[in-house]
C-alpha cells in the first residue's frame, strides 16, 4: 500500500502533511489574464502563422514594403483571431461547466453533523452522505448503506454502461458508527474497476476492494442514503485519471500540404533571389544613372549595391507572399466543418434503433474516410446485434432444444422442467456423476445444478420496475440471458442482502450464503462463485471452454460429447460456454479463506490473491454448457461485400473461438466461396503455412485468399519478429484476416503492424471498452452505439448507430470529402499562382524596385473576401456521381432525379469500384500539383502581357485625349484575374445548387464589383476614377474578351481531354447525368483495366526473396508454438 489517509474529525487534519489535492477540477486551459499570450503561443506554433507574422513585421519598413502595413497584417488578424475565438468559446465552455461542477452540492460530516456544503470543499478523510439519484463527488469507499450493506452505481457518466453495478460496505462497519481510523490504499491510476486497501479499525486489519469502492462521476440508484470515506478526491480521482484527450489525428493531405508549402516558399526564396541579384547588376552598371535628369532609377542615398539588392530581396519577398495562401488552413476548417455537419444530418446514416445519428468528433480526418484500405473490426455488437438470446444448453449427455428446419434454433424449457420434476427412472435416468464427495444421482438433480449454477454464478442487479415487478441488469448481454433462461426455468435469482442470496427453486425460496466471488474479465475468461448451500460448499465456473477444459480433473465423463456438441454449435455461429463445478470441504474452504485474509496488506496481496484463486479453480468437474445466439446487424453480409470490391481489406479481430469467428466471418460475406481460407492454430507448422501462402501467391494470383489466425498463434508470431516480417509481406495479398481469441492489445498490436509497416490508412470499428485500444491505434477510430456501454464511441473519431452506416460514411462521404478538399486545395495554389506571377514579370518593367501591380486593397481581399466563399462552397456541397438516384429534389439542389423514380441498383451497386480515387491518392498528388502550378505560371503571362500589348498607353486614346495609365492596366488584369478563376472553379463543378450560384456570382464576382465601386468614389484609393475609365473604354472590353478567352481555351481544352477518356468514372458519370442504364460488361472491363494500373505495395519477386531468406533462418526449426509453449499462457 502506498497511500494513507486518517478520517473523523480530529484525525483528519494529519492527512495535511501529505499535500493531497482539492477536489476543485479545472479543465479550462484559460483565464482572463492568460488566454491572449497562450492562445497567441498556441496559434504561432503553425509555421503558416509564423511566415505571415515575419511578412507582417516587414510591412512596416517603408524602404522595402510596397503596400501599407494594414494590408499585410489585416489578413493574419483575421485568421489568428478567428482560430483564437473558436479556441476561447471552447475554453468558455469548459469554465462553465467546471463551475457548474465545482459548485454542486455534497453532504459532509462536521461537527453540526452532516452540513451541505459543494464539491470543490471535499477533501480525503472527509465523511461524506450520499442520497438516492446523487452524483457522487469524489471517490469514496462505503462504510454503511441504508439497505443492510448492498447499493447499486449507474457508471454511464464514465464508461457509458447503463447497467447497474452492485457495491456493498465493509461489513464490520456497516453495523456500527465508524467516525474514525485509518485507511491504507493503491496509489491513484486510471483503472476503473480496480481498488485495493485496508483499513485499520481498533486494531482490527480489515480489506478493502473494488466492491466497497463508488467512483466520482457515478450515480446512487434503488437505495436511499449511502455513507462513504473520501480516498481520491479531484485530479486523483478515476474519472480524472481517465479523462485524458483524443489523440491527436493528422490527415496525410495535411502533411502533404506541408510538404507543398516548402516548394512554394523555395520557389519565392529563387524568384527573390533572381530578382535582387538582377537588380545588383544593374546597380553596378548605372548606379547613378537618372531618367530625365530628375528621377533616378537606383536610390543614391544606399551607398552599396549589395545592401540595395538585399533590401530588393526582402521587397519582393513581401511582394510575392501571396504565392502561399493565407486563408487556405482557414477554409479547411470552414470546409471541414460544414462536411462534418452535412454527415451527422444524413439521415441515411439514421439508426432507428437506437435512435442516433452519425456523431463527429473530429473534422481533421474527413478527407482520410476517403483513403481507407484496411478495416479492421470487433464481431459482438459490431457485425452483430449484441442482444442475446438463450438457444440451447448441454447437461450432461443431452441437449435440450427445439430444432427447426435443422439449423435454427429456438428454446424450450418444457423438457427442462418436466425432467427436474419426474420421479420415473425410465424418463428420469440415473447418472451417478461423482463431483468430490458430492453425488448427483440423475439427469433431473444435473439439470438442476445446471440451473443453480446460471442462477448464482453472475454479477447482475435487479432493477425494479413500477409495478413492482424486477428486470436483471448485468455487466454484458451474455451474463442477462443466463441468468433470465434460468429464471425461466424457476430457478429465480431474487436479490442477495448481506452475502445471502435468495434463490427460488421450483416455487420454494433457498437461502444461498455466497461466500466469495471471482469476477469475469478479459485475462481469466472465466467467473467462479463458493456458494454455502444446504451445508455444502460449492464452487461453480462457467467461462470458455479452452479455459475451462485445462482446469478440469482427469477421467471427465461428459468431455468428448460436449466437445463435439460444442464445436457443433460454434460451426452455427452461437456463442458458447462451459460449466463446471467442485465441492469444497470445511477444511479446504478455510484454509482457502484464511490464505485469502492473510494476502491482505502485503505489497504484492493482488498477486497472491489470484494465485490462490487460481489454484481453488482447479480439478473441475464439466457438467454442462450453454449455447446464445448472436444476429448478424442488417445489411452487414452487402455492406462487407462492397468494401471488399471497394479493394479494402477487412479484418475481422474477436474473443470468439475459432469456429464461431469461421462461421460468423462466412455468414457476413468476409470468407467467400471463391476463397482459399488458410488457418494458424496452436500446434501448426506456422512456417510450412507461410510458404504455402506464398505459392498459392505466386501461382495463383487472381485467386483470393483469407486467413484465420488464434490469439494463442498471434502472440508467439509477435515475439518473433523474423516471422512477423514474412506475415507483413505476406498481408498485402491476404483480402481478408480473421483473428481469433486475441485480447485487447493483441488488436492494437495488429492494427500497428499495417499502419506503421505498410504505411496504409487504417479504419477501426467496436462497441466495446476492449475495442478502444484499437480504435485509438488506427488512422480513423468508429465507435458504435451499442450494448457494451459508451467507452468505444467516446475514444472514437466518429460514432454510428450501426455497421451498415459505414457504408455510406466510407463509400459515399469519404471519397466525396477526399476529392472536394484535394481539388480544393490545388485550386487554392493555382489562384495564388496566378494572381501573384504578374508582380514577377512586372518586376522587369518596372527596374525591380519592388513596386505593386495590383492595388494593396485587392491584394488584402483577393484570398479572404473575393475567392474565398465559392472553394468552400464547392468543397462542401459538389458531387461527382451519385451513389443512388433515388433522392428527393430540396431548395437547395440541382435536379437529380424526381421523387419516385426507381433507383438504379446497378449504380449503387458498382459505386464501391469508385473508391480508387482516393486510396490511391490520384487527385492530389506531386504530378497534378506542378501541372496546376505550371498552368498557373502559364496563364499568368498571358494575362500579363496580352493586356501588356493591348492597352500600351500609345495604341488607345482616350476622349480626353489621356493615354491609358498605370491602374487602367493593373485593374484590367484583375479583373480578368477574377473572372478566369471563377470560370475555372465553375468548369470544375459538377453539381449545382442555389448555394453555388448565390456564391459564384454574388460573393465573388458581386463583392469584386462592390469594391471597385466603392474605391472609385473614395479619393484616397489608388485606384479612384480608374472604375469609371474602365467601363467607358471599349478597349477594356476588347482587351478583357480576348485575355480571358486565350487563358481559358487551355483549360477547356484540358478538361475536354479529361472527361473524354474512356474511364470507369466518366462513364458512370456520363450515364448517370444522362438517366440511361448502366451496361454490367461494360462496368466489368473499365474496372478490369482500372486493376491492371495497380502497382502491388510488395511485388511478386520481392515476396519470392523474402520467402527464401525467412526459410532459411527456420530450417529445421520447431513449430513456432512448440517454442513459445512456455509462455503459452500468456495468450490464452
Amino acid at each position: 500500500m502506498e497511500r494513507k489517509l486518517y478520517f473523523g474529525l480530529q484525525e483528519q487534519i494529519q492527512n495535511k502533511q501529505y499535500r493531497y489535492p482539492t477536489n476543485f477540477i479545472k479543465t479550462s486551459r484559460y483565464n482572463f489574464i492568460t488566454f491572449l499570450p497562450y492562445s497567441l503561443t498556441l496559434q504561432f506554433q503553425r509555421m503558416a502563422n509564423i511566415y505571415f507574422l515575419i511578412i507582417a513585421v516587414m510591412s512596416f519598413f517603408k524602404s522595402i514594403s510596397p503596400f501599407s502595413p494594414v494590408s499585410s497584417i489585416a489578413p493574419l488578424i483575421f485568421v489568428v483571431s478567428l482560430s483564437m475565438l473558436r479556441d476561447g468559446y471552447e475554453d468558455y465552455q469548459k469554465h462553465l461547466s467546471d463551475n457548474e461542477l465545482n459548485s454542486s452540492p455534497a453532504t459532509i460530516w462536521t461537527v453540526s453533523g452532516f452540513v451541505k456544503k459543494t464539491w470543490k470543499d471535499v477533501q480525503i478523510g472527509d465523511i461524506i452522505k450520499i442520497d438516492e439519484l446523487e452524483i457522487i463527488s469524489a471517490d469514496i469507499v462505503v462504510l454503511q448503506t441504508s439497505q443492510d450493506g448492498i447499493c447499486f452505481i449507474e457508471t454511464s457518466s464514465l464508461d457509458g454502461e447503463k447497467n447497474l453495478k452492485p457495491k456493498q460496505a465493509i461489513k464490520e462497519t456497516q453495523t456500527i458508527e465508524c467516525k474514525s481510523g485509518i485507511i491504507e490504499c493503491i496509489n491513484p491510476n486510471p483503472l476503473l474497476y480496480t481498488f485495493d486497501g485496508t483499513l485499520y479499525l481498533d486494531s482490527k486489519k480489515i480489506q478493502i476492494t473494488h466492491k466497497n469502492f463508488l467512483l466520482r462521476g457515478s450515480k446512487l440508484k434503488n437505495v436511499k442514503q449511502v455513507i462513504g470515506v473520501v480516498v481520491y478526491t479531484g485530479i486523483d480521482t478515476k474519472v480524472m485519471r481517465n479523462s485524458e484527450g483524443q489523440k491527436n489525428k493528422v490527415s496525410n493531405i495535411d502533411k502533404l500540404i506541408n510538404l507543398r508549402i516548402i516548394y512554394i516558399l523555395i520557389m519565392q526564396t529563387v524568384i527573390c533571389i533572381i530578382l535582387a541579384f538582377i537588380y545588383g547588376i544593374n546597380c553596378d552598371i548605372k548606379r547613378y544613372q537618372s531618367y530625365n535628369d530628375q528621377d533616378q532609377i537606383y536610390d543614391p542615398d544606399i551607398p552599396h549595391c549589395a545592401l540595395a539588392s538585399l533590401m530588393t530581396f526582402a521587397a519582393y519577398f513581401l511582394l510575392l507572399n501571396t504565392l502561399i495562401p493565407i486563408s487556405l488552413i482557414v477554409s479547411l476548417e470552414f470546409v471541414k466543418v460544414g462536411q462534418g455537419f452535412f454527415m451527422q444530418k444524413d439521415s441515411e446514416m439514421y439508426s432507428a434503433e437506437n435512435d442516433k445519428y452519425v456523431k463527429v468528433f473530429s473534422t481533421t480526418i474527413n478527407e482520410e474516410l476517403g483513403q481507407v484500405q484496411y478495416i479492421f473490426s470487433d464481431k459482438t455488437g459490431t457485425l452483430t446485434c449484441n442482444k442475446m438470446e438463450f438457444k440451447l444448453c448441454v447437461c450432461g449427455d443431452f441437449i435440450y432444444v427445439n430444432e427447426k428446419a435443422g439449423i435454427e434454433y429456438a428454446f424450450s424449457g418444457d423438457k427442462i422442467l418436466q425432467i427436474i420434476t419426474e420421479k420415473d427412472p425410465s424418463k428420469n435416468p440415473n447418472i451417478d456423476l461423482k463431483v468430490d464427495k458430492y453425488l448427483i444421482c440423475n439427469q433431473g438433480d444435473l439439470v438442476k445444478e445446471n440451473l443453480m449454477l446460471l442462477a448464482t454464478c453472475h454479477e447482475c442487479v435487479l432493477e425494479y420496475q413500477d409495478d413492482g415487478s424486477f428486470i436483471y441488469q448485468g455487466p454484458s448481454p451474455d451474463e442477462i440471458a443466463l441468468v433470465d433462461a434460468a429464471r425461466r426455468l424457476n430457478v429465480i435469482y431474487k436479490g442477495i442482502t448481506m452475502g445471502m442470496m435468495e434463490i427460488e427453486v421450483l416455487g420454494e425460496v433457498e437461502k444461498v450464503e455466497l461466500l466469495f466471488a471471482f469476477e469475469f474479465n478479459s485475462d481469466r475468461k472465466r467467473m467462479s462463485v463458493i456458494i454455502r448451500q444446504n451445508g455444502i460448499i460449492k464452487l461453480y465456473t462457467k467461462g470458455a471452454d479452452s479455459v475451462i477444459k485445462a482446469r478440469l480433473s482427469p477421467n471427465q465423463k461428459y468431455l468428448n460429447g460436449i466437445d463435439q456438441k460444442l464445436d457443433m454449435f460454434s460451426r452455427k455461429g452461437l456463442r458458447t460456454l462451459c460449466l463446471a463445478m467442485r465441492v469444497l470441504s470445511e477444511e479446504q474452504f478455510n484454509q482457502f479463506s484464511k490464505a485469502m485474509n492473510d494476502a491482505l496488506g502485503s505489497g504484492d496481496s493482488e498477486k497472491l490473491q489470484n494465485e490462490l484463486i487460481n489454484q481453488i479453480e482447479k480439478n473441475l468437474t464439466l457438467i454442462g454448457a450453454t449455447a446464445v445466439e448472436d444476429k448478424l446487424q442488417e445489411d452487414v453480409p452487402e455492406t462487407l461485400a462492397d468494401f471488399l470490391k471497394a479493394n479494402i481489406n477487412v479484418w475481422m479481430l474477436t474473443g470468439d473461438k475459432l469456429e464461431t469467428a469461421e462461421n460468423i466471418g462466412r455468414s457476413c460475406n468476409l470468407l467467400q466461396d471463391n476463397m482459399d481460407v488458410f488457418t494458424l492454430t496452436p500446434g501448426c507448422e506456422t512456417i510450412i503455412i507461410f510458404n504455402d501462402i506464398a505459392d498459392h501467391i505466386m501461382n495463383k494470383n487472381s485467386t483470393k485468399r483469407a486467413i484465420i489466425i488464434e490469439g494463442m498463434v498471434l502472440g508467439a508470431l509477435i515475439d518473433d519478429q523474423n516471422l512477423m516480417n514474412y506475415l507483413i509481406s505476406l498481408v498485402p495479398f491476404l483480402h481478408t484476416v480473421i483473428c481469433c481469441r486475441v485480447t485487447p492489445k493483441q488488436k492494437a498490436d495488429m492494427v500497428r503492424l499495417v499502419k506503421n509497416s505498410l504505411g496504409k490508412i487504417t479504419l477501426a470499428v467496436g462497441d466495446g471498452a476492449n475495442d478502444v485500444n484499437m480504435i485509438q491505434e488506427a488512422h480513423i477510430g468508429i465507435g458504435i452505439y451499442g450494448q457494451e456501454g459508451m467507452r468505444a464511441v467516446q475514444a472514437s473519431n466518429y460514432a454510428i448507430g450501426q455497421f451498415k452506416c459505414l457504408w455510406k460514411l466510407i463509400l459515399f462521404h469519404g471519397r466525396q470529402n477526399y476529392i472536394r478538399i484535394s481539388e480544393m486545395i490545388l485550386y487554392f495554389f493555382y489562384k495564388n499562382i496566378i494572381f501573384t506571377i504578374p508582380q514577377f514579370y512586372f518586376a522587369f518593367f518596372c527596374g525591380d524596385t519592388g513596386t505593386s501591380v495590383f492595388d494593396q486593397f485587392f491584394v488584402s481581399f483577393y484570398n479572404t473576401v473575393f475567392t474565398f466563399l465559392p472553394v468552400v462552397i464547392r468543397a462542401i456541397f459538389d458531387e461527382d456521381v451519385f451513389y443512388t438516384s433515388k433522392r428527393q429534389q430540396t431548395i437547395l439542389g440541382s435536379r437529380r432525379i424526381k421523387e419516385g423514380e426507381v433507383e438504379n441498383d446497378i449504380l449503387r451497386q458498382n459505386y464501391p469500384l469508385l473508391y480508387y480515387i482516393g486510396q490511391r491518392n490520384t487527385v492530389f498528388t506531386s504530378e497534378k500539383f506542378f501541372k496546376w502550378f505550371f498552368i498557373g505560371v502559364f496563364q499568368g503571362l498571358t494575362c500579363f502581357f496580352s493586356f501588356y500589348f493591348e492597352l500600351n498607353d500609345t495604341t488607345f486614346i482616350k476622349q480626353t485625349g489621356l493615354n491609358n495609365d498605370f491602374w487602367f492596366f493593373s485593374m484590367s488584369m484583375s479583373t480578368a484575374i477574377m473572372i478566369l478563376v471563377t470560370l475555372k472553379l465553375a468548369l470544375n463543378t459538377q453539381f449545382w445548387t442555389i448555394i453555388t450560384w448565390v456564391a459564384y456570382i454574388g460573393t465573388s464576382l458581386g463583392t469584386y464589383l462592390a469594391y471597385m465601386w466603392v474605391s472609385n468614389i473614395i479619393p484616397q484609393s489608388s485606384i479612384y476614377g480608374t472604375t469609371r475609365m474602365l467601363f467607358s473604354s471599349p478597349a477594356f472590353y476588347l482587351s478583357l474578351a480576348l485575355s480571358v478567352l486565350s487563358m481559358f481555351i487551355l483549360d477547356l481544352l484540358m478538361f475536354t481531354m479529361k472527361v473524354s477518356k474512356d474511364t470507369l468514372l466518366n462513364y458512370m458519370k456520363r450515364q448517370a447525368r444522362q438517366s440511361k442504364n448502366f451496361e454490367v460488361s461494360k462496368i466489368k472491363k473499365l474496372s478490369n483495366k482500372n486493376d491492371d494500373n495497380i502497382e502491388l505495395e510488395i511485388p511478386i519477386f520481392r515476396l519470392q526473396q523474402q520467402k527464401s531468406l525467412i526459410n532459411s533462418n527456420f530450417s529445421g526449426s520447431q513449430p513456432i508454438i512448440a517454442r513459445n509453449r512456455g509462455n503459452s499462457n500468456l495468450y490464452l
